[in-house]
């Protein structure tokens, strides 16, 4: 079992939304190398599998051999098969790919820029000024905030945004739950 080559049918063979020819390559997959060669299994097989016909197995073989998606491998592979009983060897072309979907593109896009937040009016009729972290504060305290920031924790002032302070006392203690059972190990 090839993980590539199950990957490859699954996420990028390029026959469209042909479900059932999606499906065949996996089953193809399971069974090839992992370069998608020397895939072979019997179409009644691939058929109880996928849970469709023998009939629309070898159709939509056919189809994608038509189209260049899998191609006749070394056929000297089932030669210990009986004649009458031998499966056709596929390789899988593993270098075709097919082009995303609108969907798929959109999907991949980078996520969506930082929201500002807006200027909050304090109370008190002061002006606030936006700093280099997106964060509004007061036009006096930004410098002096600015130049002493090591070591400091964080506390919340008027404006309801956090500063940091000297201060390393934790208001809440931690909760540890009791044991549930002696670990001896």
């Amino acid at each position: 079992m090839s993980v590539r080559a199950v990957s490859w049918a699954i996420d990028q063979a390029p026959v469209g939304g042909n479900t059932t020819a999606r499906m065949i390559l996996v089953s193809l997959a399971d069974k090839a190398d992992e370069y998608g060669r020397d895939a072979y299994k019997y179409v009644s097989a691939i058929a109880d599998s996928i849970r469709k016909s023998d009939s629309t197995v070898s159709r939509t073989l056919a189809w994608m051999e038509e189209i260049g998606v899998i191609e006749r491998g070394n056929q000297h592979l089932v030669d210990s098969y009986p004649e009458y009983l031998r499966p056709v060897v596929y390789d899988l072309r593993l270098d075709l790919v097919q082009e995303p979907t609108p969907r798929q593109i959109k999907k991949a896009r980078p996520g969506r820029p930082r929201k500002l937040v807006k200027d909050p009016r304090p109370e008190d009729g002061k002006t606030l000024s936006q700093n280099e972290t997106g964060f509004f504060t007061n036009d006096e305290k930004s410098s002096e905030a600015n130049d002493s920031n090591e070591n400091k924790t964080l506390s919340q002032n008027e404006t309801g945004f956090f500063e940091e302070s000297d201060e390393k006392e934790n208001p809440v203690a931690p909760v540890h739950p009791p044991r549930s059972h002696q670990c001896t190990t």
